[in-house]
């Protein structure tokens, strides 16, 4: 069934949203539970879409052995940027009225075959504050935190977004339906699934980032 929708309506943040400092261990992050006004409306979205590959090359183990995809809303085309909230809350959360938000990145994610639990997604690194939202139901993992990732560079997520993680020191951020979490993307860090099996035969991950810099 076709939905028209407004990115701007769909994708609106909450009014008097709570920001909460909190950590795992010596890593401190912040979290905002019911972050969007309508994630269930996203949720039915989401999972009625098609969409498009991510980082996919001839020898990729994507759509293979899993399916890693990406739709990004360019927030400037889409009409989000005519009314300010999403922005204005943006610098409220961060203190910085120079930022800006070129888009919403939405990861989706399922395994054809399900791995080890050992397995998980490789870690890296983003140049500036991950603001990520979780929106599935399923809530098994999170984000995994990683004290010593070293050599994860030389591997290409685009060939194989595997890695085995468990000589790695982690903790990891609990995901929650509607929970946006915010924490230094310098430090390495990736997906994290308790139960791979929750993510498999028709069962999807979804997460949205938010990509901000100084404009």
């Amino acid at each position: 069934m076709t939905t028209p929708y407004l990115h701007s309506h769909l994708f609106e943040i909450n009014d008097n949203i709570v920001v909460k400092d909190h950590n795992i261990g010596d890593f401190k992050y912040q979290y905002i539970d019911n972050f969007y006004k309508r994630p269930n409306d996203i949720y039915n979205m989401l999972s009625d879409s098609w969409v498009p590959n991510w980082k996919i090359n001839p020898n990729s183990r994507n759509f293979k052995e899993y399916f890693d995809c990406r739709m990004d809303i360019d927030i400037r085309s889409q009409g989000i940027i005519g009314e300010t909230k999403t922005i204005d809350t943006l610098r409220k959360i961060f203190k910085d009225n120079r930022l800006t938000c070129s888009k919403i990145s939405i990861n989706i994610f399922s395994w054809i075959i399900a791995p080890k639990n050992n397995v998980q997604f490789l870690p890296h690194q983003d140049p500036y504050k991950n603001v990520l939202v979780y929106l599935d139901k399923e809530d098994c993992g999170g984000t995994a935190i990683y004290q010593n990732a070293e050599g994860v560079e030389n591997y290409d997520e685009s060939n194989d977004i595997r890695h085995d993680v468990s000589k790695y020191k982690k903790d990891i951020i609990q995901a929650k339906f509607n929970r946006c979490v915010i924490f230094d993307g310098n430090t390495y860090h990736g997906g994290y699934i308790d139960d791979h099996h929750k993510y498999s035969n028709g069962k999807w991950r979804y997460n949205a980032v938010y990509f901000l810099n100084h404009g």
